[in-house]
């Protein structure tokens, strides 16, 4: 029987066949080059990345070692109780051996701290060395900023900033970086020079500072994480803090570079501080003026001519001290009239550190609060002229020597305009006020960003308003806002020519006020009132005259007017202390707290209370009128 014929048609070798075959082998030889091509540009990717990486991390360094020198152990897990800082990453910064030996090894600044955060869960991942440039201007051109690329990132601990602002570490720790974080947008915390041990005993045996190592995060809560853990000073109070805006390191001379930026971080500075503990808990200080006349051995460390730079002279202390660095990037011309400069000796400088610590006990309360420029102007570029690197350098080395010789608590909160500039608000705390100081840097830091989009808000608006049209200059703008709720009865709209005179004479008075000339400051508010009677910002400024001149009864009646345009927090603050004036302490009573029912944080008017009750007590108050015990039966109205 034949065997049955196969079919053979789909076999190699058909002409049909031959032309499948061809298209497979292309479609082959395509999926090669593209695996190819695809490893290669991979590989070409990591290449960048690791080269990226490099230029932060200049030496590789062997973690394990380095944690075996520290005696540092790995994070325990553990299923019951997590770690309180699990899952965190920490760079090492390896500033802190600087030359060590196998004989003398000098790393106790970072090893105490680092074991603490290391039995808390938190894992230390890789460490860094000091960037190997020539010097500072170098390194402003060199050295990577991830906010802003075009900007410098230069100084102590900017390699760890870097590595903390573009997501590498969670945290990381260095012998200095204040300036560095605020350059890269970044937190940054220097503990009390005075914190608990082991803190202090690890700065001690530095010998090269008398601060505690610098902690760099990406945001406030982390940086109050790891204080808790170090067991830094303070409670975790924060409803009585009182902030001193220092004005004048803000708003500078209107020819300074970055003159327009400081006075959008002040008002931004200034609105975040007053939503958080109350406007009357805000105040300003000329910075300059203050401690150039409390301090009689800055004279030791200025030239006669530098009798207006009290923050220079702190430098230079700080500096004959070793516990600040002098400049790095000195120009060669300086070099001898840098050895001819006010150094002062280092007694003198001891002398000075004290009466700093001194002024701090004497002339501040324990939770008050300054805030002062973490920068002097947004980071320069990379390709700035060689003396606005050196000025920015020496200006935020003195910006930095307040609480570096005051041994206080400092902390940088970024804020950042458009385009990605960022300048920085820094906060110095009293000494051992550490958790305190944290608890209000993570209320500001909330805050701050909205208030500097506020501030801009405003500005536009205004600019808008410059530019409308003549015919809508005839409408009446919008009264002034204030605290609490409006009085009822509408008053009678003020056009804008009367706005204009009184906004003016309100600024000559506000002049005036400053200058402490209170007489002509309460003529030039009553210009104001005259123009435009609508406002009750004019009386609350006037009150405020009348109170520093000790005209009480003027004041009360000013407040008074106030009042019945708006009810309002100041207004109601300067009657009681009016009332006080006139000895009608039960009705001061009633005012101060009114204040607590509108803002129960309010320290102010707490502390007047809580002086009232203090008079009652010893009997001070006899004759006077009676005083209700309890404050909540006090009604809400006046």
């Amino acid at each position: 029987m034949p065997r049955p014929q196969r079919d053979h048609s789909l076999r190699a070798g058909q002409p049909s066949d031959s032309k499948g075959q061809t298209a497979f082998l292309i479609l082959a030889a395509s999926g090669a080059l593209a695996a190819g091509a695809f490893s290669l540009i991979w590989q070409q990717r990591k290449r960048r990345n690791q080269q990226r990486e490099a230029e932060d991390l200049p030496e590789p360094v062997d973690v394990g070692r380095l944690l075996r020198d520290l005696n540092i152990q790995p994070p325990q897990t553990s299923l019951t109780a997590p770690a309180p800082l699990a899952g965190l990453k920490f760079l090492l910064s390896q500033e802190f051996i600087g030359e060590a030996s196998e004989e003398e090894p000098r790393h106790e600044l970072l090893a105490a701290p680092a074991r603490l955060i290391s039995e808390a869960g938190a894992e230390a991942v890789f460490a860094t060395a000091p960037a190997p440039t020539p010097g500072y201007l170098e390194q402003c051109r060199e050295a990577r900023n991830p906010l802003s690329p075009g900007a410098i990132n230069a100084g102590a601990g900017s390699a760890a900033a870097a590595a903390v602002a573009d997501g590498r570490v969670s945290l990381a720790v260095a012998v200095s970086g204040l300036t560095a974080a605020a350059n890269c947008g970044v937190c940054a915390f220097r503990p009390s020079a005075a914190a608990a041990p082991p803190v202090s005993e690890a700065a001690s045996i530095s010998g090269s500072s008398h601060q505690s190592a610098t902690w760099i995060a990406r945001d406030a809560p982390t940086l109050r994480r790891i204080a808790k853990c170090l067991k830094l000073p303070g409670g975790s109070r924060h409803d009585l803090l009182r902030f001193y805006i220092c004005q004048d390191l803000f708003v500078k001379d209107g020819s300074d570079p970055g003159n327009e930026e400081s006075i959008l971080y002040n008002s931004a500075a200034v609105l975040a501080a007053r939503k958080w503990a109350g406007e009357d808990q805000v105040q300003p200080l000329a910075t300059n003026l203050y401690f150039r006349d409390k301090l009689s051995n800055l004279a030791a460390f200025l030239k006669e001519d530098e009798r207006s730079q009290p923050l220079e002279g702190l430098r230079r202390a700080a500096t004959q001290l070793g516990w600040q660095n002098p400049p790095q990037c000195s120009a060669p011309a300086d070099a001898e009239s840098a050895t001819q400069e006010s150094a002062g000796t280092s007694e003198q400088a001891q002398d000075l550190a004290q009466e700093v610590q001194q002024l701090f006990r004497d002339s501040f309360e324990l939770y008050d609060v300054l805030i002062l420029p973490a920068l002097p102007h947004p980071s320069p570029s990379r390709t700035a002229e060689d003396e606005q690197l050196r000025s920015f350098e020496l200006q935020c080395l003195q910006l930095a020597s307040l609480a570096t010789i005051a041994g206080a608590p400092q902390v940088v909160l970024p804020v950042k305009l458009p385009g990605n500039a960022s300048m920085g608000i820094s906060l110095i705390g009293m000494p051992k006020t550490d958790l305190q100081l944290l608890e209000g840097a993570v209320g500001l830091e909330q805050l701050l960003q909205q208030a500097l989009e506020m501030v801009l808000e405003k500005r536009r608006q205004t600019a808008a308003a410059d530019q409308a049209p003549a015919s809508s200059s005839s409408k009446p703008a919008p009264t002034s806002k204030g605290q609490g709720k409006q009085k009822k009865g509408k008053q009678p709209a003020v056009d804008l020519q009367a706005q204009e005179k009184a906004e003016a004479a309100k600024e000559a008075g506000n002049a005036s006020f400053k200058a402490e000339n209170f007489d002509l400051a309460v003529r030039q508010y009553s210009e104001a009132i005259h123009a435009d009677p609508s406002n009750l910002v004019y009386y609350n400024n006037r009150a405020m005259a009348q109170l520093k001149a000790l005209r009480y009864e003027d004041a009360e009646a000013d407040c008074d007017a106030a009042l019945k345009l708006e009810l309002n927090v100041k207004a109601l603050l300067r009657r009681g202390m009016a009332r006080m004036g006139l000895c009608k302490y039960a009705d001061a009573r009633k005012d101060f707290t009114q204040v607590i029912h509108l803002e129960p944080n309010n320290r102010q008017a707490r502390l007047e209370l809580a002086n009232l009750k203090q008079m009652q007590g010893s009997g001070m108050l006899d004759g006077s009128g009676p005083m209700p015990d309890n404050p909540e039966s006090l009604p809400n109205g006046f």
